[in-house]
């Protein structure tokens, strides 16, 4: 809390003992107000009949928020998951509370202030803020386990259309591709356009790159941009290298640069082929200034294979002298640069040599200017 804060309670404690505690509890303020520690300990210590019921259920709603539910379950769907979270030999026990006693238990307020369970309208409960962050640390009777297959098929029948994307992050987040697959595909059926993005990176996870790369062509004839970021994400992160300069191309050809850096920076990893430089002719012929600066930046990565001036002098016969310039300014290579020049020159192009030269001269003298004005006056 704020100075101003812990004088206002400091203050208010007067009236009400609980503030006072609070202030010195060691869990910190807002947690001891919660009941924080004793909810974790109502959850996780005991050795009763109603005790492990009442873990169970509690276990069950905690683990269909970690799946990403974040409506309160219903009573019916708690009394089919609390089975997969008794230990196991309480199980097959026939004199067990039931479900009605345990959820009860689990919905009392721990030191008149939160309860594990937290009762909802038409018969649904919610599980703690608190307690869901301790599963999500791993400091709960949950530990690290993971989602059961029970829980995350659940949430998935208990969602909306609109919300089972979200539940399709989580479980893609967990590593579950293809259930993550399932609440994608779920929900763009449902009319959600955006899902589709969502499963180029389920199925890429899963290697199913024809099925990614028909998406991103479908995103390119749409002029979907960020769909085809994401398709060409979902290639490049899982080692689908195959055919992505005709996916390159198909990104030039759109105006919409979002993916290419994307898919140039995986043509180079992949390998340093010339592929880059017949794309980048390509951007030049077709008059795009952005892919074209997009795809030499990449091209000047490699000084062992990087030609630019051939590009520039493309460039030039395009009748572009800026996209030129901006080529031979990363050329690693000054003897490349010479040779263009004299090439302009003998070429009938010396007026875009002289232009090109006067940048060079310009250029040195700002930096030349630039130095002097650093060095202290003596």
């Amino acid at each position: 809390m704020t100075e101003a804060e812990q004088e206002r309670a400091k203050t208010a404690r007067a009236g009400d003992p609980r503030i006072g505690r609070a202030l010195a509890a060691s869990e910190g303020f807002a947690e001891y107000l919660a009941a924080g520690t004793p909810m974790l300990e109502r959850w996780s210590v005991g050795d009763s009949p109603l005790f492990y019921v009442g873990q169970a259920l509690i276990s069950a709603a905690v683990d269909c928020r970690r799946a990403g539910y974040s409506e309160p379950v219903p009573r019916t769907t708690l009394a089919e998951l609390h089975l997969c979270y008794l230990p196991a030999p309480w199980c097959d026990r026939p004199d067990l509370p039931s479900v009605t006693e345990g959820l009860r238990w689990a919905a009392q307020p721990v030191l008149s202030a939160s309860s594990c369970l937290q009762p909802r309208a038409d018969d649904r409960y919610l599980a703690s803020d608190y307690l869901v962050d301790q599963a999500q640390e791993g400091t709960s009777p949950l530990g690290g386990s993971p989602v059961p297959d029970d829980t995350w098929d659940a949430v998935f029948s208990l969602s909306s259309d609109r919300g089972v994307a979200a539940i399709g992050m989580v479980a893609y987040l967990a590593d579950r591709f293809e259930f993550a697959e399932k609440c994608f595909r779920r929900a763009f059926e449902a009319g959600d356009t955006e899902a589709i993005g969502l499963i180029a990176l389920a199925v890429g996870k899963l290697g199913r790159f024809r099925e990614v790369k028909e998406i991103f062509r479908e995103a390119a004839r749409a002029g979907d941009g960020i769909v085809m970021v994401t398709a060409a994400k979902a290639l490049s992160s899982n080692g689908g290298f195959e055919e992505l300069t005709e996916l390159a191309r198909q990104a030039v050809e759109t105006k919409i640069g979002l993916a290419l850096p994307i898919l140039a920076a995986a043509i180079t990893a992949d390998s340093p082929r010339p592929d880059l430089h017949e794309l980048a002719v390509f951007a030049i012929d077709q008059g795009r200034t952005t892919a074209t600066f997009v795809l030499s930046s990449f091209i000047a990565l490699n000084p062992a294979t990087a030609h630019l001036t051939s590009l520039a002098r493309h460039a030039i016969e395009m009748g572009d002298p800026a996209v030129a310039a901006h080529l031979l300014g990363l050329e690693p290579d000054p003897a490349h640069v010479v040779s263009f020049l004299e090439h302009a020159r003998q070429s009938g192009r010396s007026q875009f040599a002289a232009i090109y030269e006067r940048m060079m001269i310009e250029e040195a003298l700002a930096e030349s200017r630039e130095g002097s004005e650093a060095k202290p006056e003596t």
